[in-house]
């Protein structure tokens, strides 16, 4: 989509498996995109032309991520497994073993060495990046979690939730620290505005 027109600049691919998210890569170079038959494609986001597709044992893919350096992407999905892979070549560096619930959204932080998952039991995961993905801190919320965020300086992670919410937690000291009624009705995408002082959310009562 062209930003400054809205309109539709072009279509990376017809009569594929439903998309069920997407990611770019910071310098605009490359997307990525997870489908609910578990695979992952890669498209040039220059010529429009598919770089790879390939196959996951993640279920549906829900959520998918790109490293700030554009390096690495990550995703997760309905089996509850996240995986994080280098984009160049592709190659799965690691992976969490399975967990109860499924993986709704994703994301790394700004130094990639963290990532955080939302799941539909309402769990809001923070996983350590080595040569594997460590469990490094964690919080339960009465809602599934639709979509989580770092914040700019990597210390919060901003958080979306079913019941309507919004939730940040605090990296440092493992705690909660704030949480507001956003919406209506689910709260389905949020983000931290560039110098990470503003927040902002959508949700299906038509808000934003």
């Amino acid at each position: 989509w062209n930003c400054a027109s809205g309109s539709c600049t072009a279509v990376l691919g017809e009569n594929l498996p439903d998309s069920m998210c997407c990611a770019a890569s910071p310098d605009g170079a490359w997307l990525v995109s997870g489908h609910l038959d578990g695979s992952l494609r890669l498209w040039d986001a220059k010529t429009y032309a598919m770089i790879a597709e390939f196959d996951t044992d993640l279920g549906a893919v829900m959520a998918c991520a790109v490293s700030q350096d554009g390096c690495r992407f990550l995703a997760g999905g309905s089996e509850g497994s996240l995986v994080l892979w280098n984009a160049f070549p592709i190659q799965a560096i690691s992976q969490t073993p399975p967990q109860n619930a499924e993986i709704l959204s994703c994301d790394l932080d700004p130094q990639c060495l963290y990532a955080v998952t939302g799941g539909a039991d309402g769990s809001v995961v923070l996983w350590s990046i080595g040569s594997s993905l460590t469990r490094a801190a964690s919080w339960d919320t009465p809602a599934p979690v639709h979509c989580c965020r770092f914040s700019p300086d990597g210390q919060r992670i901003l958080t979306a939730h079913s019941d309507g919410s919004l939730r940040l937690f605090i990296i440092s000291n493992n705690k909660e620290g704030l949480s507001v009624m956003a919406h209506d009705y689910e709260a389905l995408s949020c983000a931290f505005s560039p110098d990470g002082t503003q927040l902002v959310s959508g949700g299906m009562d038509g808000l934003v």
